[in-house]
């Protein structure tokens, strides 16, 4: 007796839409470890891989083509790369140009606060990489949120101290204008360890001195307000004040050629004036000239009691 085949019931999708599917069970896809390409006109030109990545060959270019979405949810263009990775799990979305996003860009070393992995990773950041012309060195600016502040990181894997600088309209010279509205702001440059320089490369200032801002060409103000840093010249007038008779004194200008207490021209040519400093020294030298001016007042009466 022979045996009769016969096709098997139609039971795959249709051109007019399905129902009743379980998406378990019903999908256009592959099981084994191969992509899946979708073709027009006999050309691919979709393409999701066995991993997961969504692959647009119209767009792609002369390049490898462009990835739109990866397993990871990362938005990238191969070869000219922008990467974008979706917020998850503890990480927050990420934009990136240059390089592919890094969760923890990072073994930079240059960059101490605040050092950029998993812990610090900022919310809505975007990092911008570049290869600078240190010896092909790593460049790296991050524009983001710390979670209290938004944030302008520059950094890089140079060691050289003129690179990974960042320049704002450095090329262009227009103007730069902070917390001009109308609500104002405060601003902070630098802290106790900071040096702030105008006109003048930070680069030439001895990092090691005390004082934190350096303009060249001078400055100029409707006022200016000095802290007492010592003690204000009053203690002339007390009763137990030594002060140098005038015998004295004209003795040490002839030897010195500075009043005492006062620096000498060279010492000042070298080292500057401490303004607050010089003040106290200076009323200082006008209550004792005072003090002279009674001493003779008095001594000129004396003399012309005597006379009388």
């Amino acid at each position: 007796k022979g045996t009769t085949l016969r096709s098997p019931e139609k039971d795959d999708w249709t051109m007019m839409g399905n129902a009743n599917t379980n998406t378990a069970t019903h999908f256009i896809g592959t099981t084994d470890n191969k992509g899946l390409t979708f073709r027009t006109n006999g050309l691919a030109r979709m393409n999701i891989s066995a991993g997961g990545n969504l692959n647009i060959s119209s767009l792609q270019g002369s390049s490898d083509g462009l990835v739109l979405a990866d397993m990871n949810g990362r938005l990238r263009r191969i070869g000219t790369q922008i990467d974008y990775l979706a917020a998850h799990n503890d990480f927050p979305n990420i934009l990136s140009f240059g390089k592919p996003v890094s969760l923890a860009p990072f073994s930079i070393s240059s960059c101490f606060n605040p050092i950029l992995n998993t812990t610090y990773q900022f919310g809505g950041t975007i990092q911008l990489y570049s290869t600078s012309s240190s010896g092909g060195q790593l460049d790296v600016l991050e524009i983001g949120f710390d979670g209290a502040n938004s944030i302008i990181d520059a950094t890089g894997t140079s060691s050289d101290p003129i690179f990974n600088r960042l320049l704002i309209n450095y090329y262009c010279g227009k103007d730069v204008f902070i917390c001009t509205g109308t609500n104002g702001g405060r601003i902070q440059l630098g802290n106790n360890n900071s040096i702030v320089t105008v006109g003048i490369d930070p680069l030439s200032v001895n990092q090691t001195n005390p004082y934190r801002l350096y303009v060249a060409d001078g400055i100029r103000t409707e006022k200016v307000k000095v802290d007492l840093k010592g003690n204000w010249p009053d203690y002339v007038f007390d009763t137990d004040y030594k002060l140098h008779n005038l015998k004295w004194l004209a003795k040490y200008i002839k030897e010195n050629k500075h009043l005492p207490g006062i620096e000498k021209s060279e010492e000042i040519k070298e080292k500057g004036i401490d303004l607050a400093e010089m003040q106290i020294k200076l009323l200082e030298k006008v209550e004792e000239l005072t003090l002279y001016i009674i001493e003779q007042q008095e001594l000129i009466e004396s003399l012309q009691n005597k006379i009388k």
